[in-house]
Order: structure tokens, then C-alpha cells, then sequence
């Protein structure tokens, strides 16, 4: 049986905001900043709602720019829900 070996890589915390617009986020930030389940983005992102994901391997990432473009354009439909409300601790990527 081989032994395990323990993930000592550094993770650094940036605010979204902070991130340029071609940094590549994972799933589990996208679903943070929008509050939905992984299952309701995959299916706004087959019916063209979301952006579609990049795959790495077996991991989908997403482009900080395309996710930047439909929260705004979240916001202008639902009136602000996106944009104006601000979190009382705003969520950080994991780099």
C-alpha cells in the first residue's frame, strides 16, 4: 500500500476582485461568489446562461473575465442582486 503524501504547496487568498481578467478560477469559487448549486450551473451552462467551463484535466476552471461579464450582466437583470449587495466578508480565491 502506498503511503500519502501531504500537499505542501502554499495557497495564497486574493480577493475576485484583484484578479486579472484572464486568472483562471475553479468551480467551487464560481458557485461562492454566485450562491447556486454545482448541478444549476452546469445547466444554465448547457442552456448558454453561464459560461462553459475549461477543462484541465479533470478539473473545469473558469475564466475570471467571462464570469465578471455574466455577474454584471445578472445584476442589470436582476436589479442589483449581484452587484450591490456586498458580503460582509468578501470571498477569496485559492490559488
Amino acid at each position: 500500500m502506498a503511503a500519502k503524501t501531504q500537499n505542501t504547496a502554499t495557497q495564497v487568498e486574493i480577493p475576485f476582485a484583484e484578479l486579472p481578467d484572464d486568472a483562471l478560477i475553479r468551480l467551487a469559487y464560481v458557485l461562492q461568489l454566485m450562491q447556486i448549486s454545482k448541478a444549476t450551473y452546469y445547466r444554465g451552462s448547457r442552456d448558454g446562461l453561464f459560461p462553459r467551463p475549461i477543462k484541465y484535466g479533470r478539473s473545469s476552471l473558469f475564466r475570471v473575465g467571462s464570469i465578471r461579464k455574466m455577474l454584471s450582466s445578472i445584476s442589470r437583470l436582476e436589479g442589483g442582486r449581484y452587484g450591490e449587495e456586498q458580503p460582509k466578508k468578501a470571498p477569496r480565491a485559492v490559488l
